[in-house]
Formats: C-alpha cells, sequence, structure tokens
C-alpha cells in the first residue's frame, strides 16, 4: 500500500480508474522510464486503457498523473 498525500490525491481529479494503483499494488501501472521535475513521467510501457492525464509525445508517452509521479518519486526510483 502506498502512502500519499492528501494534497496531492485532492488533485488527481481525473482518474477514471477508481485510485486503482492505490488499493491494490499489483495494479498493473503504466511502467516509468524516469520523471521530469514537475510531475511529469516518461513512460516505457504504457496500458491499453484511455487514461486522462497520458498523452502521446513524439514516439512516446508522457504522464501528468499526479499520484503516478508521486508513487515513482517515493517508491520506484
Amino acid at each position: 500500500m502506498f502512502s500519499i498525500n492528501e494534497d496531492i490525491l485532492k488533485k488527481t481529479i481525473k482518474c477514471r480508474f477508481n485510485f486503482a494503483c492505490l488499493k491494490n499494488n499489483g495494479f498493473p501501472k503504466c511502467v516509468v522510464d524516469y520523471s521530469v521535475k514537475g510531475n511529469v513521467v516518461f513512460l516505457k510501457k504504457v496500458r491499453e486503457e484511455m487514461c486522462p492525464y497520458k498523452m502521446s509525445f513524439g514516439y512516446s508517452y508522457i504522464c501528468h498523473c499526479p499520484i503516478r509521479y508521486e508513487i515513482y518519486e517515493k517508491y520506484e526510483k
């Protein structure tokens, strides 16, 4: 289980998955390649589902989900 700051949870208003990434550590999240300061992560493996935080960026994807950025910075980096 991840511990995410309440302010970050409040910023994540577009989540279509009902915060499944926080409820089940096995939930398949997009795989992060690296992060950029300012709440952006570049993805190396992307889930198929539509997500309002995922955007095409040239030949890859970026994610600006506040929770995904926090999970990467705190637990995966």
